[in-house]
């Protein structure tokens, strides 16, 4: 497990578990809880950027896709990022000519995943789902 090997080599599965929980509550709880408003009176679309998984120490980091965006960033993603983003500023709708059509996040929870060693493609946000929609419902008490 690379969280293991790279990060924690000397951590049982479950400080492993509770460090994940953290990751969770951080980022993709409240991600998730921020689509599931916006939906309701927005178009919405949503991606991850995994371009950066393969490096060592730090993967794919928060961020890490502004430098595509700013063309900082030579891997193969990085010309279909900007075409998106500047569409959507333009036209507040992501999808491109020459590139895959990307569905608004919805009740389908489509969202476009970047990767570096090929082009976009389409994934369901269920990544960690059970352990995610728990801080969901904590971070829905919180809100106001």
């Amino acid at each position: 497990m690379y969280l293991k090997d790279v990060f924690f080599p000397n951590t049982t599965a479950a400080q492993r578990a509770q460090i994940l929980s953290l990751y969770d509550f951080t980022f993709q709880a409240t991600r998730r809880l921020f689509l599931s408003f916006t939906v309701k009176t927005q178009n919405t679309w949503s991606y991850a950027s995994r371009v950066y998984q393969g490096v060592p120490l730090l993967g794919s980091f928060h961020f890490s896709d502004i430098l595509a965006v700013f063309d900082l960033n030579p891997l193969q993603p990085a010309a279909e990022m900007q075409t998106r983003w500047i569409a959507f500023a333009n036209t507040l709708d992501p999808n491109a000519q020459g590139y895959p059509y990307w569905p608004q996040y919805g009740s389908n929870k489509t969202l476009l995943e970047f990767s570096s060693l090929s082009e976009s493609t389409l994934i369901t946000d269920t990544y960690r789902s059970s352990a995610i929609a728990y801080w969901g419902t904590i971070l829905s008490y919180l809100s106001l």
